[in-house]
């Protein structure tokens, strides 16, 4: 299967678990502004396609929340809980989410993705 993958996709040098820097998540954030909101968009519409039309979900790896911040604006019946690993990447989307004025219906925290701080079936 590897080599499959590496086939399609070229020999692939994945990212760190976490971008620990500051640096490193405000050009994630910046990369993801200028390329990567076609992609939010759509991961977006497929979440809210799927997804409960009102109570609790959650974002994990949400890097700058982007996609939590979508998820909110088209639809305010939703509390969205957006973990994320690296301390940056919180703050960053923190700091998107207050910019959006969505405090109130997105949760930032950090955590480990393997070890989730919520209860099962939550």
């Amino acid at each position: 299967m590897s080599q499959l993958m590496n086939h399609i996709m070229g020999n692939r040098i994945p990212e760190t678990e976490a971008m620990d820097t500051p640096e490193e998540a405000e050009a994630y954030d910046l990369l993801a502004t200028k390329y990567l909101y076609i992609a939010e968009e759509l991961i977006a519409r497929m979440a809210l396609a799927i997804g409960p039309a009102a109570g609790n979900c959650l974002d994990l790896c949400t890097g700058p929340s982007r996609i939590p911040i979508r998820l909110a604006q088209q639809n305010p019946n939703l509390h969205i809980f957006a973990l994320d690993y690296s301390r940056n990447m919180v703050r960053l989307g923190r700091k998107n989410i207050a910019d959006a004025s969505l405090e109130v219906q997105v949760t930032v925290v950090r955590g480990d993705a393997k070890m989730l701080p919520y209860d099962s079936h939550s």
